[in-house]
Order: C-alpha cells, then structure tokens, then sequence
C-alpha cells in the first residue's frame, strides 16, 4: 500500500491501534463481557475481513471498525473541501412543510467518489456521486430522501450513536468494503423511500431562483492535532476543525477532537 489512498491508510490506521483497541478497558457491554480479543485475532480480522466472525466484531463494537469510518468521512470532506452549497431559501421553503429541523445546517456537495458508488449523508453533509438537478421532481424527490438520513442521525444524537448503531447492524459490512452504506439496511432506508416518494413537486423553475447557493460555505480549516482529555497526539492524517478523532495509547484509543 502506497500514496495517500484513503483504502490503503484506513487499513494502516487501523492495524496501528488494533491491538490496543482491543486489549484495554476502554469497551463496555459485549467486549467487556466476551473478555479480551487476542491481538493475532484482530490481526487476522484486518487481513481477511470476510473471515472475521460476526462475533468478534460485535465484541468490538463501533470503536473496532472507528478509524475505518474516521478515514471514510475524512476522505469524503477532503474531496468536497471548498465544493460545498447551501440549500437556497426558494427551495428551503419549498422542503418546510416536510422536515422540523434547520435546513440551513445542511451542506451538499456533488461528484464525490463515496467508493460504493451510491449517495451518502454524514450527519448535516450530503454527498452526491453526480451532479442533481433539483429544479426536477425526480431530484427534489431524492434531496428530501437524503435529507430523511439527516433527520435520522439528528433523531440519534448525532454521527457517533447513528454509526454505533449502524455497525451493531452491518457486522463485517465496514471492514469488508472499508466505507459504509445507510442504503443497506432496510429500517434505515425505508423511512427514507418513504419521505422521498411521499413529497409532492412544487412549481420548479429550471435556474431561477437558484436552488443551491454555491460558495456560502467556506473551506474548512484543517488540523492533525487530536486533544484529548489526557493530552494530545499528532494524526498522520488531517481533519477539520472540530471534528471527531482519537489519540492511540497502550490502553487502547482514546477519543478526541481536532482543536
């Protein structure tokens, strides 16, 4: 493995701190009851996903396949880096009446390689594999599917609990594909192909107003300083400011954020 390959340095990461992540106290819950994971075993798991025992994983949890979804996201947000829009307030008013949070909090973002080819939403983030036209039924009908996945996460409390509970649901999914996909699990999905296919068309005009307010989002600021509550540590990636990331230690990782 070579280069700056988001793949190849998510699966690095992840060997660094496999061994402390599963030999201190950090877990509760199923790793805490199932006992330690021999490090040769989490060894194996990150050499041949596919044969790692659904068991093993769900021992791990969230925090096993973490650095995995940490590099997923930092990826996405290094591509979507200064090509963020903001939803205009003609079409604003126009999802109202479907959605009771701020629609003004979500960024979009189009032609992002999300490595599975399909759209992804991350907390207020939507990422579009291809340029949307939501100045058409068919793509304002897709904007309020993904803005459901919005809704879902900011039901959950956020990425953390959404991604805690999404990998208690697609064990091996996340070490096997290196990414995630909400589109996969049906009690997630469902909700959302059922607001998609439920809003009516309102009287779109192609162009005008504008639908998407390029440039109201300046480019994040970045960092690869993780501060923890016991000190910092040097990433070997950079992240925006603010978001979530850990420091590795022999007791295992320690959760942070990019000051």
């Amino acid at each position: 493995m070579r280069g700056n390959d988001p793949v190849c340095e998510a699966r690095k990461k992840t060997c660094q701190v496999g061994g402390g992540a599963v030999t201190g106290a950090i877990f509760s819950g199923p790793l805490r009851q199932g006992g330690i994971v021999p490090r040769e075993t989490v060894k194996k798991c990150l050499e041949r996903p596919r044969d790692c025992s659904n068991e093993i994983i769900a021992r791990g949890g969230y925090s096993f396949v973490r650095p995995i979804i940490d590099q997923y996201i930092s990826d996405l947000r290094r591509q979507a880096s200064g090509k963020y829009f903001r939803i205009s307030p003609k079409l604003k008013n126009d999802l109202s009446r479907y959605f009771r949070f701020d629609l003004s909090l979500v960024k979009i973002a189009f032609d992002i390689n999300t490595r599975h080819g399909q759209h992804i939403t991350i907390g207020y983030e939507i990422y579009f594999t291809n340029r949307i036209d939501f100045a058409t039924c068919a793509g304002f009908q897709l904007l309020a599917h993904e803005l459901e996945h919005v809704d879902q996460y900011r039901r959950r409390g956020g990425i953390e609990p959404f991604m805690s509970e999404y990998v208690m649901k697609s064990v091996g999914q996340v070490l096997s594909r290196r990414s995630f996909n909400v589109h996969d699990y049906i009690d997630i999905e469902s909700s959302a192909i059922s607001k998609g296919s439920s809003v009516g068309c309102p009287n779109l005009v192609r162009g005008s107003p504008p639908h998407l307010m390029p440039g109201a989002v300046r480019p994040p600021q970045m960092g690869q300083t993780c501060s923890t509550p016991w000190g910092r540590c040097l990433m070997n990636v950079v992240a925006p400011f603010g978001s979530q990331c850990f420091c590795a230690t022999n007791g295992g990782p320690i959760g942070g954020v990019v000051p």
